[in-house]
This record gives structure tokens, C-alpha cells and sequence, in this order.
């Protein structure tokens, strides 16, 4: 049992110290921290339906989305990279 549990602590500690690792749990709290800004933005858009602001406030939540989307791309790559390493 301690020779499993040896092993273990020592992929485990592979595992939080390989770079894609890193790279992937930054893109996780950057994925986090942006889908709080859209939802802000979602709600801001909304509240100033009546506005001027209204234009700004969509082309500043697209461009949140775009953000979003830019940082799932790069985390699903890493994903993908990481099974190819593996394989």
C-alpha cells in the first residue's frame, strides 16, 4: 500500500509542476474571471437598454466573448497536446 501510495504522490507532483498543467489551471481562473465580466456585462447591457450607452456596453461585451472564446480554444489545445504526450 505505501509503495502505491508513494507512486502516486509521485505523479502527482509531475502533474502539478508540468508546464501545460500550470498553463491549463491559468487558463481555468482566466476562464473564470471572464465568464464574472460577461455576466456583469450581460446585466449592464440590459440596464442601460434605454441609454446611448447601449452600443458600447454590446461592443464591449462581444469583446468579452471573443476573450472567452480565445481562452477555451488555447485550453482545449493544451488538452489535446497533453493526450498526444501521453500517447
Amino acid at each position: 500500500m505505501q509503495a502505491i501510495q508513494t507512486l502516486l504522490d509521485g505523479d502527482s507532483k509531475y502533474l502539478n509542476e508540468h508546464p501545460a498543467m500550470i498553463q491549463t489551471r491559468e487558463l481555468m481562473q482566466k476562464e473564470v474571471e471572464t465568464r464574472k465580466k460577461i455576466k456583469s456585462l450581460s446585466q449592464k447591457t440590459i440596464d442601460s437598454s434605454l441609454n446611448e450607452d447601449l452600443s458600447d456596453n454590446f461592443k464591449e461585451l462581444n469583446k468579452t466573448r471573443k476573450q472567452l472564446s480565445q481562452i477555451i480554444i488555447k485550453k482545449n489545445n493544451l488538452r489535446t497536446l497533453g493526450f498526444q504526450e501521453f500517447l
